[in-house]
């Protein structure tokens, strides 16, 4: 039994690193519905390598046509949390800039999961990754 669930673990943590295509259709997982709301990381770039003892500046843009509702912003290594940061708004975008020191060790990989909703009830959500150098 832990077998299959490590082996299930390292197959989700393989397909969130995965890079989604850039198209402007974005879509609500929960229902498969499109959805307006978008979720582009400004800095730095998917897949980018961090060094270790650097600060890095975290850069996110959520938006929607409709207006946002809450949003998440979530830096983890395994088990290890470096920021969770949760907010409710109002707005049509909001810009999340974060400030944070890599401390990983060589070969770490981090995970950016940036979720949003909106006020008609959609969910969006992007995990981005970083590895640690």
């Amino acid at each position: 039994m832990i077998r299959i669930l490590a082996i299930a673990s390292i197959a989700l943590l393989f397909n969130a690193c995965k890079k989604q295509d850039s198209g402007t259709t974005t879509v609500d997982p929960a229902t498969g519905n499109q959805t307006d709301m978008e979720i582009d990381l400004i800095h730095p770039a998917d897949g980018s390598y961090l060094d270790s003892g650097v600060t890095v500046d975290f850069q996110v843009y959520i938006s929607d046509k409709l207006s946002l509702h809450e949003y998440a912003f979530r830096l983890n290594h395994g088990d290890s949390l470096f920021f969770d940061e949760e907010g409710h708004t109002h707005t049509y975008e909001y810009n999340f800039n974060k400030t944070w020191t890599n401390n990983c060790e060589k070969g770490d990989t981090l995970h950016l999961q940036v979720v949003t909703t909106n006020h008609k009830g959609e969910l969006l959500e992007e995990v981005y990754c970083f590895i640690s150098r």
